[in-house]
């Protein structure tokens, strides 16, 4: 036994009650892109976008990345962590990131993010 968890997202997060429905969009992280599936440090604000970083704070859990890297959630699911064996108890710190600027459109931008575990057996 164990278990696998993926993750995505509806769409990028979206202002629906602004005209034209400003949208904040996924990060693509710097110079070297993240992508759904690779990930990168992001250090540098002149990257605007949403995305996520993982951190196991108990157990042993396989990360699908580095911890302290980004990646932008996609509306595909992808693995964001997993074990191979029966566990009793593991933790994992999702920090969802937004970096903005400063001329985007204030109001209440929403999405949805979907986590989907998995027995194995």
């Amino acid at each position: 036994g164990g278990y696998s968890v993926t993750a995505s997202e509806s769409a990028a997060l979206t202002a629906f009650s602004l005209s034209g429905t400003p949208t904040i969009p996924d990060t693509t992280c710097g110079a070297t892109p993240c992508t759904t599936v690779t990930s990168q440090t992001w250090t540098n604000s002149a990257y605007k976008g949403f995305g996520y970083t993982i951190t196991s704070l108990t157990g042993s859990p396989t990360l699908a990345f580095t911890a302290g890297q980004f990646r932008p959630f996609g509306v595909t699911a992808e693995q964001i962590f997993s074990y191979t064996s029966p566990v009793s108890l593991d933790q994992v710190y999702v920090c969802y990131s937004a970096i903005v600027s400063g001329t985007q459109a204030a109001g209440d931008y929403e999405n949805h993010v979907i986590y989907i575990a998995t027995a194995t057996f």
